[in-house]
């Protein structure tokens, strides 16, 4: 998708990905069976990611450097929020339909974005769309009230662009490499975020606080990126150091896993293996205490 992005614009890949997304999320909501469920679902995962890909090009190529490190904690912040919207919806209703349908029509937006989504710059610079680029220069001018300098603008007249066949991408070796090793990487954190976000509400009681908690905790972890590490990796040690001195982890062994925790049976089995634990424990002190009682007495005496 990012050869069409580069031939045909990143405004039309952007906002045709946006509404096959959309209109594939809305039709999930009315599958009759699991297996059309899933169709339409991988369809919203490919025209997600096209949009998400395409639009992550797009934003570096409409802001400055100085502020790309902000459009990330940005769009973190947004899925936060998302996430806590998908929770609301949920306390809305209890069936799986109206929830599906309700979380996903914001995405309606999706066919207003022809009329506010400029094209990239980058991309009119390079096909040389020089009426459209003025008219994104005084738009972007009269925004943040800006005249930039045009005596330092250099026009080009000859451009030379480089195209590469898909069988030729393929034929490099370390292109390829970069291609599984990202790959891998992305599947092991998306494993590991998603097992973490999700079953998260498996480990208390209250199901909706838990996943609400769970939801707001990443937004302050989005915000200070421009603190130094040494302070965030200080911060982080206090907070785990803190959390062994909570009532519900004082003088309790530690589950091993999460079915420990969401097992019932297993719950109640170290909750009594803790229990006997410390009756022992206190009972051997306590005839310790009255040993070392009669001995002092006899001393005594």
């Amino acid at each position: 998708m990012s050869m069409l992005a580069d031939k045909y614009g990143r405004k039309p890949i952007i906002v045709f990905s946006a509404i096959l997304a959309f209109l594939a999320n809305l039709a999930a909501s009315f599958s009759p069976n699991y297996a059309v469920f899933l169709c339409l679902r991988a369809i919203v995962g490919a025209s997600s990611d096209t949009y998400l890909s395409v639009g992550s090009v797009a934003t570096c190529e409409y802001i400055s450097e100085k502020a790309r490190a902000w459009i990330t904690v940005v769009y973190n912040v947004a899925w936060s929020l998302g996430m806590v919207w998908t929770l609301l919806v949920t306390l809305m209703t209890d069936d799986w339909r109206w929830r599906y349908f309700i979380v996903v029509f914001p995405g309606i937006y999706a066919f207003s974005l022809w009329c506010f989504l400029p094209e990239s710059p980058h991309w009119l610079i390079v096909k040389n769309r020089t009426e459209k680029l003025k008219k994104y220069i005084e738009t972007a001018n009269r925004i943040n009230k800006k005249t930039p300098d045009f005596s330092e603008c250099q026009q080009s007249s000859h451009h030379e662009e480089k195209h590469e066949s898909f069988k030729a991408l393929l034929g490099s070796k370390k292109l390829i490499w970069i291609l599984f090793a990202n790959g891998f990487i992305e599947m092991v954190i998306s494993l590991v975020y998603f097992a973490i976000s999700f079953l998260c509400a498996e480990l208390g009681g209250d199901h909706v606080r838990a996943f609400l908690f769970s939801s707001i905790v990443e937004i302050p972890g989005h915000v200070p990126n421009w603190l130094p590490y040494v302070v965030i990796a200080l911060f982080s040690f206090i907070s785990a150091t803190l959390a062994f001195m909570l009532n519900e982890t004082k003088n309790t062994k530690l589950p091993t896993d999460v079915e420990s925790l969401t097992n019932p049976t297993e719950a109640a089995d170290l909750a009594a293996y803790c229990s006997s634990t410390s009756s022992s424990t206190v009972s051997s002190i306590s005839k310790k205490n009255t040993k070392s009682s009669k001995k002092h007495r006899l001393m005594r005496i």
